[in-house]
């Protein structure tokens, strides 16, 4: 069966590949989210977005929208802040999105959230194909060739079978990247960049932008 396509839209005025959950259908779709307009607080850029909130909500519910922003500058796993039908303001994470007649403000520069001010920088929107999956210590992983994660990270490990047990230990980790011919690392981040074809990248499914897979 073909491969599940994984996008990474690096166009300023773009926010990243979303799963937005409809309660009525039982499907995922993949979109991109338009920040409307960008705004300064506490030397710190937010984008806004209408019509959609975080579905991974959390914390305290706060009154106004600058408090719930203050509070989410101070804690890094939050990305953007969200209204809620009641008025109230509470924090948000994570790459899926539910649709709602609300607003919320988002965090640029954290998460999937590019910086507004990289216009004159060269990006292009890439989809890549996993072409294969294996099941491995009871997870399913994605298998790549030509591509490996900008961010790699941590220790260096002489064979994948190795860093992808670490990796699963690692809840940063989305992947394991052969940085070298037989020395594999850690990887993660929507950022992918092109390496020599016969260095091979898997990801770990379920991770970052990596749906769960479903074995059929």
């Amino acid at each position: 069966s073909s491969g599940i396509n994984a996008e990474w839209p690096l166009r300023p005025g773009f926010v990243g590949r979303f799963g937005v959950s409809d309660e009525t259908e039982s499907e995922t779709e993949h979109i991109l989210i338009t920040i409307m307009s960008y705004q300064t607080f506490y030397s710190n850029t937010w984008g806004l977005v209408s019509g959609y909130s975080f579905t991974n909500l959390y914390g305290t519910f706060y009154a106004d929208v600058d408090s719930a922003m203050e509070s989410c500058l101070a804690d890094e796993d939050c990305w953007g802040v969200c209204q809620q039908s009641d008025g109230t303001w509470q924090m948000g994470t994570g790459t899926s999105l539910q649709q709602a007649d609300l607003i919320m403000w988002v965090f640029v520069g954290r998460g999937m959230f590019v910086d507004e001010g990289t216009e004159s920088e060269t990006t292009e929107e890439v989809t890549i194909t996993i072409a294969n999956y294996y099941s491995y210590l009871s997870y399913y992983w994605g298998y790549m060739q030509g591509y490996s994660f900008v961010d790699v990270y941590g220790t260096l490990y002489t064979d994948s079978d190795s860093a992808m047990e670490a990796c699963i230990a690692d809840e940063d980790c989305w992947g394991v990247c052969e940085v070298s011919e037989g020395t594999w690392q850690f990887g993660k981040g929507y950022q992918l960049q092109q390496v020599s074809s016969d260095l091979d990248m898997w990801v770990l499914m379920g991770r970052g932008m990596f749906p769960a897979f479903e074995s059929n």
